[in-house]
């Protein structure tokens, strides 16, 4: 048994102050004597009260004779009570009634507007804790056609989608879920972007979060509607998702991002719609995510290798006092800086990997070098974008440099050879020079390959929670 809480002022303190309390007025009141003060003023406010005494025996006299028609009264009202009451009632009901019907007329209202789907509608039965539904349970389930993966419907736009299904019952995660993300598009320019659930965002302005717009005519504008894109493997092209409330260009000056106004009212759901049919997993390519990715990762590859090839090949033969540029760093720089930490990381390891196989006398050095260089050139994503040259040439020509200064330590200095300055001379700087040249076109060709593999990936990362 949980046991009761006790006062944060215990009683034996109340105690000991009352007891204080009565002492002093004890003490008082034997220090006064009869005719004093004290007792004048006594007098003067008990012989009032006797006088009032004798007038409330008079008042109540006045009372008793009113009480039968007060208890009259009091009956007429406890009737005219139970009339207001069964007033109220029919009141509630009618307005019940009118509920239902604007609710029917919704659904209906809704059902030609997806005609061409097969639907259920089904009721909201639950929702998980807090004021939206992020996650909540419709009457319906398997016995009614419902299964995983189909897209649900509310107030004529996306609601959600079916993640667990009962026989009588079916789990629906909501878009405004954190971990909701939905393929989108504008409407009236045609840009894809991806809607992430906020319930962040909903608690503070009742609104859900877009992001990588890429609007490169400037177009978007608020009040733009955004639907459901053909490349979202989970959604149904074309439904209504929401309205842009509010636009601004991220700080790589490519994309842009902003906030939902949702059609759906997600504090008050109660009538849902269920389409009867999932998207096929396979896109208007007839490529699937796993295969969208698996050539991803095959283009990435084939880049490095050509890179390494040409690398060890056609510009050896094309050195300049027995030095050839390093394409390997750029490729390694650049997929650091353009895709991040952990892409620049595994270019790098893959990279230095294969110099360490065909060149290097212990395998693991080069690959160790050309994995930080890539990691390190993944923090300067945030203030990477393609319009500007400068940054992209210097982070290539510091990671060259750096490099190269790396491998004189290792390779030469730790083996006596001391001649650094000779070796800044004639092998680094004529390398970086060398490089440097070559980066101006590859760096662009390298950033055509990555603006292809992004848009393979936005492909894949449509999915719902």
């Amino acid at each position: 048994m949980r046991r009761k809480k006790k006062s944060k002022f215990p009683a034996k303190y109340v105690l000991l102050i009352m007891t204080l309390l009565c002492a002093v007025i004890i003490g008082c009141s034997l220090k006064a004597s009869e005719t004093g003060p004290v007792s004048t003023a006594a007098g003067s406010v008990i012989a009032p009260m006797q006088k009032g005494v004798n007038k409330l025996g008079s008042a109540l006299t006045n009372v008793r004779n009113h009480l039968q028609s007060k208890k009259s009264l009091e009956t007429e009202n406890e009737q005219l009570r139970e009339q207001l009451a069964d007033a109220q009632a029919s009141l509630n009901q009618v307005q019940l009634n009118q509920e239902e019907l604007d609710n029917l007329k919704k659904l209906y209202q809704m059902d030609q507007t997806y005609a061409d789907y097969e639907k259920v509608a089904a009721n909201v039965i639950g929702k998980d804790a807090g004021n939206w539904f992020s996650v909540f349970l419709i009457d319906r389930g398997s016995n009614d056609g419902i299964s995983v993966g189909m897209n649900v419907l509310a107030d004529g736009g996306l609601a959600g989608i079916v993640t667990q299904v009962g026989p009588n019952y079916a789990k629906v995660r909501s878009i405004i879920d954190d971990n909701s993300n939905v393929s989108a598009k504008n409407l009236s320019t045609s840009d894809l972007c991806i809607v992430s659930g906020s319930l962040k965002s909903m608690n503070e302005s009742s609104q859900i979060d877009f992001d990588d717009l890429r609007d490169k005519d400037g177009q978007a504008k608020v009040g733009d509607q955004i639907v459901t894109s053909n490349i979202s493997d989970m959604f149904l092209e074309g439904i209504p998702i929401g309205y842009i409330t509010d636009i601004q260009t991220d700080s790589n000056n490519l994309t842009k991002s902003g906030h939902i106004a949702t059609i759906v009212d997600f504090e008050h759901l109660s009538d849902v719609f269920v389409i009867l049919q999932t998207k096929d997993v396979t896109d208007t390519t007839g490529t699937t995510e796993g295969e969208e990715v698996m050539r991803r990762k095959i283009v990435l590859t084939i880049t490095i290798i050509a890179c390494f090839l040409l690398q060890c090949t056609v510009f050896k033969a094309l050195s300049i006092a027995s030095i050839s540029p390093n394409l390997l760093i750029v490729v390694v720089a650049s997929f650091g800086f353009m895709r991040g930490k952990k892409e620049g990381l595994f270019v790098g390891f893959f990279a230095g990997l294969l110099l360490d196989i065909m060149f290097g006398t212990v395998i693991g050095f080069y690959a160790l070098i050309y994995m930080y260089i890539g990691y390190l050139n993944g923090f300067f994503k945030r203030i990477f974008f393609p319009d500007e040259v400068k940054l992209p040439l210097a982070l290539i020509a510091l990671s060259d440099f750096f490099c190269n200064i790396i491998i004189f330590f290792t390779l030469f200095w730790f083996r006596g050879r001391f001649s650094f300055g000779y070796y800044l001379l004639h092998t680094i700087l004529p390398e970086l020079v060398y490089t440097m040249v070559v980066s101006i076109l590859l760096y662009f060709i390298l950033l055509k390959i990555n603006e292809k593999l992004e848009d393979i990936e936005r492909r894949s990362a449509a999915k719902f929670g």
